[in-house]
């Protein structure tokens, strides 16, 4: 009786099972030990948030082109809601303004939500015509800026605007260059003194 295929076949199918037993402890390994991975992470609740793609947004130039962009695919960070709002076709001076939904007048903290791009622009932050910061958003990869306090400042329904406009470019950053993300503003009413 020839006992060598059999035996053969036995072999073959240890072999494979130790290479698949190998490629799903890689694949675990990988997944558990990877910086950040967005499932690992909970979303964060931020009081007073409000999606970038809710507000009203008025760019300068109709060139400008705006969407949603899911976020799931880029493991270095959480986006509230798995997407941001992405401005494109951006050019050098171009502006982006926001309106901000206040119903009743009072001092409010105010706190915006940034991505990173490696074709992100550097950014000069205005609140109704008041120059309170510049970021720049180049990264080698997506990921979430760090949150940038623009301070308390006294808003109203009538006015409220948080521009931002294109001051230049990293000069790490590749073309387009001043392609611009944001997640979104958090507004904290701070209360006043009588």
């Amino acid at each position: 009786m020839d006992t060598k295929e059999p035996a053969a076949i036995y072999l073959i199918e240890v072999v494979f099972l130790i290479f698949l037993l190998i490629v799903v402890a890689a694949v675990s390994y990988y997944l558990l030990t990877s910086p950040n991975p967005a499932w690992k992470q909970e979303p964060i609740i931020i009081e007073g948030f409000i999606e970038a793609q809710q507000l009203k947004l008025n760019p300068s130039s109709d060139a400008v082109g705006i969407t949603v962009q899911n976020t799931e695919k880029f493991e270095n960070g959480v986006w509230s809601n798995n997407d941001l709002l992405l401005a494109y076709n951006v050019s050098a001076n171009d502006t982006l303004s926001f309106s901000l939904p206040i119903t009743e007048e009072s001092q409010y903290q105010i706190t915006i939500y940034l991505s990173k791009s490696y074709d992100y622009g550097i950014w000069s932050i205005t609140v109704n015509g008041s120059r309170v910061a510049k970021a720049d958003l180049y990264s080698a990869m997506v990921e979430p800026a760090d949150p940038v306090d623009l301070g308390v400042h006294r808003l109203t329904p009538s006015r409220n605007s948080l521009s931002f406009e294109v001051v230049g470019n990293n000069a790490k950053a590749i073309s387009p260059f001043f392609q611009f993300g944001m997640d979104g503003v958090a507004l904290k009413r701070v209360n006043e003194t009588p």
